[in-house]
């Protein structure tokens, strides 16, 4: 595939569907430093046909950290809420990966907001990764965010392996 057969013209945001809303942004600004862009409502017929949901009624919250935008989503009705969350092996489970500069201090903090790792940070011995240090992150309701600390791009420079991973060559 070259550049001119893609249809996508930039990265526009990443939605995560949460249970508390404020209690998830405020985990977003006060622990990894993302700054409030707006909140609004969607409903009635343009909220049930953008995502098929009958009846639905979201808030929304639109946070920013440099070129990233976050739209945290809370369902107002249907509430359905589950008891058990979906863990990342769950088909159709998706998770936004953070470049950080202090992980161990992000993890200590986030717990505070019910974020916590599922295991607990690795340093990467092998592969393009090799000395970075990575963790997810989890709430309650199974949201995931990844956490990578390291000093360099392990793909910079290097665009043969990059297209190499791409094609499933290299891992």
């Amino acid at each position: 595939m070259t550049h001119s057969d893609s249809h996508v013209l930039a990265f526009e945001h990443v939605g995560i569907t949460v249970a508390d809303l404020d209690r998830t942004a405020s985990f977003f600004c006060d622990v990894l430093g993302f700054e409030l862009k707006r909140r609004s409502r969607t409903h009635g017929d343009a909220a049930h046909h953008v995502t098929g949901v009958a009846d639905a009624d979201i808030q929304h919250v639109f946070l920013t950290a440099g070129d990233l935008e976050v739209e945290l989503l809370a369902y107002q009705s249907p509430d359905r809420r589950a008891a058990g969350a979906p863990g990342p092996e769950t088909p159709g489970s998706m998770h936004l990966a953070l470049r950080v500069d202090d992980l161990p201090g992000i993890v200590q903090r986030a717990g505070a907001y019910g974020w916590v790792p599922p295991g607990r940070p690795h340093r990467m011995t092998t592969g393009p990764r090799t000395g970075f240090l990575m963790s997810y992150l989890r709430d309650q309701q199974g949201a995931t965010l990844e956490l990578i600390q390291g000093t360099t791009d392990p793909f910079e420079g290097r665009s043969t392996n990059r297209d190499r991973f791409r094609a499933g060559l290299v891992n």
